[in-house]
């Protein structure tokens, strides 16, 4: 008898470990849940103000455009109005005479008179400075 005392007595501390773990178990699915909600509401509160923020943004900068317009628009018209008030010639100035340049041919002038020989060329360099000597099949 005292061993089957002793054999309920374990049975029913064991129920109660069960019982206290699934108990246990069940708070702390619990708390995950919580906190769980507990994270979405704070993302959820963070994304209205990050909107809020952005939407104030873009109205600000938006302002910003239409004022910079407003004033380029002002400066257009003030330049507009300046010029008209300027006279213009009746002669346009941007046209110029260029100068023209006419082909001559030196030494056929006067057909008596030797051209002198051709110069030889100048030596050829690069951009250092130092002459490049060429082949002689390409002089």
């Amino acid at each position: 008898m005292a061993r089957d005392d002793v054999k309920q007595a374990e049975e029913e501390e064991e129920k109660l470990q069960k019982s206290k773990r699934k108990e246990l178990k069940a708070a702390a699915i619990l708390y995950k849940k919580i906190e769980k909600e507990k994270a979405k509401v704070e993302r959820e509160r963070i994304q209205q103000v990050n909107r809020k923020e952005r939407e104030a943004k873009a109205e600000r900068l938006a302002v910003a455009r239409a004022q910079k317009q407003q004033e380029k628009d002002a400066a257009t018209a003030k330049k507009l109005e300046q010029q008209a008030k300027v006279p213009t010639s009746t002669t346009s100035q941007s046209i110029s005479k260029k100068s023209q340049r006419r082909g001559c041919v030196v030494g056929a002038a006067g057909g008596k008179e030797a051209a002198p020989p051709p110069l030889s060329p100048p030596a050829k360099t690069t951009t250092r400075g130092r002459q490049i000597k060429v082949p002689k099949k390409y002089e």
